[in-house]
């Protein structure tokens, strides 16, 4: 748990450069997952490999994308402040961008609970899969109904 907040915060705060910082931890994270998948795959290890990502991969990797936008927004705000200043845009680009960064917490305590719980667990890959998918639903689900309105009110 707590390296994956580390490495989101990482990717927040990495906005305040500009979004170089961010755009890197992002890269690197994308680079290191992707060559250990392939050496996974040539090693004709990739079923084990991505039987224990798939459970926690999915809400990890992407609240990790999620803390990375919110840095790429504080980057923009000082790269393109519109009308305010540098300081104000960061300062309202900042606002935005922590609850996002907040919201990421407890998500990454949930991938941390299933990484060391069911992803390392000797249970059928099908379940993992199963929950990765059930998490991702449920992720995305609570992500585009959150912070609507009820209809009939």
């Amino acid at each position: 748990m707590t390296n994956n907040i580390r490495v989101a915060f990482l990717a927040f705060a990495g906005g305040v450069l500009f979004g170089t910082l961010t755009l890197y931890v992002l890269l690197q994270n994308g680079l290191l997952l992707g060559t250990i998948a392939g050496a996974a795959q040539r090693f004709d290890f990739a079923d084990n490999l991505w039987g224990f990502v798939a459970a926690h991969g999915v809400v990890e990797l992407s609240v990790i994308f999620f803390a990375g936008g919110a840095g790429l927004q504080l980057g923009w705000s000082i790269l393109r402040p519109g009308l305010l200043t540098r300081r104000a845009a960061l300062v309202v680009a900042t606002r935005r961008a922590i609850t996002i960064l907040f919201g990421c917490v407890p998500l990454l305590v949930i991938a941390g609970i299933i990484e060391g719980f069911i992803s390392p667990a000797p249970i059928p890959v099908a379940i993992k899969y199963a929950v990765a998918i059930g998490s991702g639903v449920l992720l995305y689900w609570y992500l585009l109904r959150s912070g609507r309105a009820d209809p009939q009110s």
